[in-house]
């Protein structure tokens, strides 16, 4: 996906994990010079997360909101076939959702959403999402719609949760409302029970498809640039695969073999604004670009057969 500013377009690409065949799927049409056989403005959002089975994708959709609510913007959760066809909305709550990730089995997707935030007047003016803002807190649903639960219930904000191949964590990054501090962290799928910490401070935290062993990799900010790391569900045995002022990843997406991580992250050149996709083998070796142009988030499609 990327993501225009202000009046720019915004747009959803698809590329080989080699870097070639680059292809754009949607747009939204504020480009005259976009073919219009790609213009779907309902089809272009963020945070793209494909099903276990490569049939579908949840993602989030600026849907603008109720103009008389405390910030008039509204993201909700939306899910569609891989083509592009049949797009069904899944959330109606007046917040801001984010970052989905499905079950193993492809029947439940677990999304942050800072709507009881709104609803109930705890945002703080000038604050960031989830940073003296509007807290998110953790709620899952069935992918038709139906059954939404809250999952997570506290004082701090809850995001970008991450659920883990076998069916029994979820991963996800918890911020103080006090402080600038972000923790990953890891709880049980069902909600129950307590979170345990596995990094201090982190971000995009994302399982390896791999069960044997299980493994995250996450993202920690240091020194004016990222590194991205990789441990045991437990925090143990944690390795770092990738430090350097001039990547600064934000999105991290495994291969369905766990052989790779593919990860955007801030442009090399000095002057360049633009984020830029990188592939890297899960051991933190041979990282390439792929991509360059401007890259909010990246999905890596699973194994279809």
């Amino acid at each position: 996906a990327r993501v225009g500013g202000g009046d720019g377009p915004s747009f959803v690409y698809s590329v080989q994990p080699d870097g070639s065949g680059q292809k754009l799927l949607f747009g939204d049409g504020r480009d005259p010079n976009e073919p219009p056989s790609t213009v779907r403005p309902d089809a272009v959002g963020e945070d793209y997360a494909w099903s276990p089975d490569g049939s579908k994708v949840a993602f989030v959709h600026y849907t603008d909101g109720d103009p008389s609510a405390p910030t008039g913007k509204d993201w909700d959760l939306f899910v569609m076939n891989a083509n592009g066809s049949g797009i069904e909305r899944l959330s109606h709550d007046g917040g801001i959702d984010s970052s989905p990730s499905w079950s193993p089995d492809g029947q439940r997707i677990v999304f942050a959403s800072d709507k009881v935030a709104r609803s109930s007047g705890q945002c703080t003016p000038n604050g960031g999402e989830g940073r003296m803002g509007c807290p998110s807190q953790l709620y899952v649903v069935n992918a038709d719609g139906t059954g939404e639960a809250r999952l997570t219930q506290d004082d701090a904000s809850d995001l970008q949760p991450s659920w883990s191949p076998d069916g029994a964590f979820i991963a996800l990054v918890v911020t103080a409302r006090t402080t600038d501090g972000d923790c990953v962290c890891v709880m049980s799928s069902d909600g129950l029970g307590a979170m345990q910490p596995v990094s201090g401070v982190g971000l995009s935290p994302e399982w390896s498809p791999n069960l044997s062993p299980l493994r995250l990799a996450w993202v920690n900010p240091v020194d004016g640039g990222y590194e991205v790391f990789l441990s045991d569900v437990d925090g143990s045995h944690s390795m770092e695969l990738l430090a350097t002022k001039s990547l600064s990843p934000v999105s991290i997406a495994w291969s369905p073999d766990g052989s790779e991580i593919a990860f955007t992250g801030g442009a090399t050149a000095p002057d360049s604004e633009q984020e830029t996709m990188y592939v890297m083998r899960a051991d933190g070796t041979n990282v390439r670009e792929i991509a360059h142009f401007g890259i909010a988030s990246v999905s890596w499609r699973p194994s279809t057969g």
